[in-house]
């Protein structure tokens, strides 16, 4: 069975081949339009273009690059005319999140209530997955839904350990590492094999307090288990909060 929790973020490098790549092409259909006008000065140039994209069955356009190109936060693709979001976007979502997802008070009840709610919604896509909730390093909760995989457990706890030393969600470390075109080992001296900075880790947070406990969920793709974290704490909070497209 396939391990979904494999990172799905391209690398800075990755980004630049994937960039080269779209430019060579846009090379050659504006040297193959040169030449057509050559042959057909009458015909629409903008009809032109699109015979040639299509003709190269490129699905894609229009690549906006912005001043620095040096890491892929700089870029937005837009695909079928729906911009991706960016990084600082979804930094700026994921901030937002953090400070509205708190608790006055919780204890074993409320993360019984939690781990609930995010089995739940793995049961509702039919999803392998494992969640656990601790608090003050005590595990309160611990689920696996049909098809869950026992790798799922590791990254788990690698992404607890995230969550604990940068008292953040993990999806927002790994978006930070990824703007910064950095990586955990290099920056902070850590592990792979004890730190993961893939979504799927929320702090339990206690308005006036701060972090003191963990939500985990390993499963699916990591922006997903992200969403579904997020979406499980604020239908136990009974409020609304932005969420990542």
């Amino acid at each position: 069975m396939l391990d979904l929790e494999q990172p799905r973020q391209p690398s800075t490098l990755g980004f630049l081949q994937h960039f080269e790549r779209v430019l060579r092409a846009s090379l050659q259909v504006e040297s193959r339009m040169r030449a057509a006008r050559q042959l057909l000065p009458r015909v629409n140039s903008q009809r032109m273009s699109f015979g040639i994209i299509q003709g190269h069955r490129h699905r894609v356009s229009t690549l906006i690059a912005a001043k620095n190109m040096q890491t892929p936060a700089a870029c937005k693709m837009i695909v079928d005319g729906v911009p991706n979001m960016s990084v600082a976007d979804d930094l700026a979502i994921i901030d937002q999140q953090e400070k509205l997802l708190r608790f006055t008070a919780f204890d074993a009840t409320a993360a019984w209530q939690l781990g609930n709610l995010m089995r739940s919604r793995l049961l509702e896509t039919n999803a392998g997955g494992t969640v656990e909730i601790d608090l003050a390093g005590q595990v309160l909760f611990a689920c696996a839904t049909p098809g869950a995989t026992p790798g799922q457990a590791d990254w788990i706890r690698r992404k607890r350990n995230t969550v604990r030393r940068f008292a953040r969600s993990s999806y927002a470390v790994g978006r930070i590492l990824e703007r910064d075109g950095e990586t955990i080992e290099a920056r902070h001296g850590l592990t792979l094999t004890d730190y993961a900075a893939h979504g799927g880790g929320f702090p339990i947070i206690l308005a006036g307090t701060g972090p003191v406990g963990t939500a985990i969920v390993s499963g699916l793709p990591q922006r997903d288990d992200h969403n579904l974290v997020v979406s499980a704490l604020a239908e136990l909070l009974a409020i609304t909060v932005p969420t990542l497209s």
